[in-house]
C-alpha cells in the first residue's frame, strides 16, 4: 500500500517541526454524528508500513490472488492494494493481481462488494471463500433462524 505524504514533506521542508494530520468520518450532520481526529506522528514514522501492518495483521498466509472489480471501485482497489497490485483494464471491469492475507478479514472485505467483485484465482482460495460465504448464509437458513 502506498501512502502519499507530499504535503507533510513539503511542510517539513518549509521548516515546520510538527505536522498535524486531520480527518473526519461520518455521513454528515444531517445523517448522524460526524467524528474528527488529529494526530502528529514522528517524522520517521513509516505510515505506509503501519497501514499495511494493520490491514495484514489479522490472518495467516499470504497468497497472490486474481480479482475482477467493476470500474466504479477503482478508488477502493487503489486504496486497498496500492503499489502492491497489478491493476489493468478487463473489458468494462478492472482485473487485479495482488498479494493478500487470505482468511476471514480479506473475505469480509471482498464480500461487501457483492456482485461488483469476483475472486478468480487461485482455485483453493476461491473454494475457501465460497465455504466462508456458505457458512455465513447457513446461519440465516433453516431452524437456527429466530422467530420473527
Amino acid at each position: 500500500m502506498s501512502v502519499n505524504l507530499h504535503y507533510e514533506d513539503k511542510a517539513r521542508a518549509a521548516g515546520f517541526s510538527s505536522v498535524c494530520g486531520v480527518d473526519e468520518a461520518g455521513a454528515g450532520p444531517l445523517m448522524g454524528p460526524v467524528y474528527a481526529a488529529a494526530v502528529i506522528l514522528p517524522e520517521q514514522f513509516d505510515l505506509g508500513k503501519y497501514v499495511k501492518t494493520i490491514f495484514d495483521m489479522y490472518n495467516g498466509r499470504t497468497e497472490t490472488v486474481q480479482l475482477r472489480f467493476d470500474r466504479a471501485l477503482i478508488n477502493v482497489v487503489m486504496d486497498r492494494f496500492g503499489a502492491d497490485a497489478h491493476i489493468r483494464p478487463d473489458g468494462d471491469r478492472i482485473a487485479v493481481t495482488a498479494p493478500v492475507e487470505v482468511g476471514p478479514t480479506f473475505y469480509g472485505w471482498l464480500f461487501q462488494f457483492g456482485g461488483q467483485a469476483e475472486l478468480l484465482a487461485p482455485d483453493h482460495v476461491r473454494r475457501d471463500f465460497t465455504e466462508h460465504c456458505r457458512q455465513a448464509l447457513d446461519r440465516y437458513r433453516g431452524d437456527d433462524a429466530p422467530n420473527s
